[in-house]
């Protein structure tokens, strides 16, 4: 319906979520007929040049809205020699750009908290290392590339995972091939793939279970992953298909059990047995014990069993805290916001990076943020940090960053500095004051 209507403008807000061209999602908005069109992103580069090539393509800027010619003049001189000539010339004429510098927050006091694996740690580390190292041996002399590199997006996902969970990352059984079991692992795979995007529409699925939130997916027992638009309709076609009394997955065919299809969080195995804790969580425990009464915290995970780890510990010790994740409905996580705001007793919010804006502006009366991993995608980072550091602000914010040295989290942080250092030469800035924080912070932690 809105593909027969000429509009005269259409805007698009984050307008970032269309940026992969081959996928329905972009091919639909795309087809929108417009006389003019406006994109709205805080973050127009992700993860390659090639997600602003597709909003050059949205917004048929002359000659560049073919992806070829983008890549030609545009991404070609900066991957070869360096030239960011074109990039800064394209910018200049087609984006205006505003930054917090123009809401004069107060500047947030940043530190990355680097710490050692412990001795038991290290060496389950280590073996966890050469086990893959060799998988991948054998795969890559048994001319199988695919396989290889298969296991090297495996091998990073469960070092990633240890460095936060210790050894209790490695409670269920790790697979050499295939999806993790756990849903929020598996999705962390396909990110590091490139696929986490809907079986059905192709839009990008950026977390898992979040209620009401069309980016948020299921995984099914298939391994599919659907978008939370398209789940009812993958739920009715589950109820239409059906092979002697069992459910028919209708984008492969696999039957199962009717209510076994999709993957139920809850029903993931345990992992919180034993009564040892990782390094890492001990400090963020030590760090928000020692901070005044008065003050507040968020403490953010793309896990949410980090977070469960992190609930225990607290337990433990009668600490008061709140969580909030995907699987929350709206008008719970709303009670929960207004307790955190409004509750002397609260001092402590864990929060998954992927859980929806509802009562955002309810966080900024915490003033300290803990962010327990690094994210392949700075921006994810960027959006927590700005849920406590907007407009209205009045406190000083300290963020806290936890990175294990000698880890895989090092080759993460190496990636966010390519990426941010990619974005401040397309905008030709001497002193864009967030981002050449960041990356002096990670120059540092090398």
């Amino acid at each position: 319906m809105i593909s027969r209507v000429e509009w005269y403008r259409v805007v698009l807000d984050e307008a970032h979520t269309i940026r992969n061209v081959s996928t329905r999602q972009f091919r639909a908005i795309n087809s929108i007929p417009a006389h003019i069109r406006w994109c709205l992103t805080g973050t127009p580069i992700q993860n390659s040049l090639e997600d602003l090539g597709a909003l050059v393509k949205f917004l048929r800027v002359p000659l560049l809205d073919d992806i070829t010619t983008f890549r030609k003049y545009v991404i070609t001189p900066i991957m070869n020699n360096g030239r960011f000539v074109n990039l800064r010339r394209l910018l200049g004429l087609i984006c205006l750009r505003r930054t917090k510098t123009l809401l004069q927050l107060p500047d947030p006091v940043t530190h990355s908290e680097m710490l050692e694996l412990s001795l038991a740690e290290s060496e389950i580390y280590n073996d966890f290392g050469e086990s893959c190292r060799r998988a991948i041996d054998s795969a890559v002399s048994g001319h199988s590339l695919k396989k290889a590199n298969n296991h090297i997006i495996q091998m990073v996902l469960g070092m990633r995972l240890f460095c936060n969970d210790g050894a209790r990352a490695f409670t269920g059984k790790w697979r050499p091939q295939g999806l993790p079991s756990d849903p929020e692992e598996a999705l962390s795979y396909l990110q590091s793939c490139g696929n986490a995007f809907c079986r059905r529409c192709e839009c990008e699925v950026q977390s898992m279970y979040t209620v009401d939130d069309r980016s948020s997916g299921v995984l099914t027992l298939c391994q599919h992953l659907i978008c939370g638009e398209c789940v009812q309709a993958f739920e009715a076609d589950l109820d239409s298909n059906s092979v002697d009394g069992r459910a028919q997955c209708p984008e492969c065919g696999m039957t199962g059990a009717r209510d076994a299809m999709v993957v139920d969080p809850s029903q993931r195995s345990d992992m919180l047995s034993g009564n040892v804790y990782p390094t890492k969580l001990l400090a963020l425990r030590e760090n928000v014990c020692c901070q005044d009464a008065s003050e507040k915290s968020v403490v953010f995970s793309f896990w949410k069993k980090t977070l469960d780890l992190v609930a225990e510990l607290f337990q433990q010790i009668r600490f008061p805290f709140l969580r909030i994740h995907g699987s929350i409905p709206s008008s719970q996580r709303s009670k929960i916001l207004t307790e955190f705001e409004q509750s002397t007793s609260a001092r402590v919010l864990l929060i998954t990076f992927g859980t929806g804006g509802v009562g955002i502006n309810k966080l900024m009366v915490a003033n300290h943020i803990h962010i327990l991993e690094p994210q392949w995608n700075p921006s994810v980072e960027s959006q927590a940090i700005g849920r406590i550091l907007r407009f209205g602000q009045e406190r000083n914010v300290k963020i806290l960053r936890y990175i294990m040295k000698n880890t895989v989290e090092g080759a993460v942080q190496s990636q966010q500095l390519r990426k941010l250092q990619l974005a401040r030469g397309g905008f030709g800035v001497t002193k864009d004051e967030h981002t050449s924080q960041r990356i002096q912070e990670i120059m540092s932690d090398k």
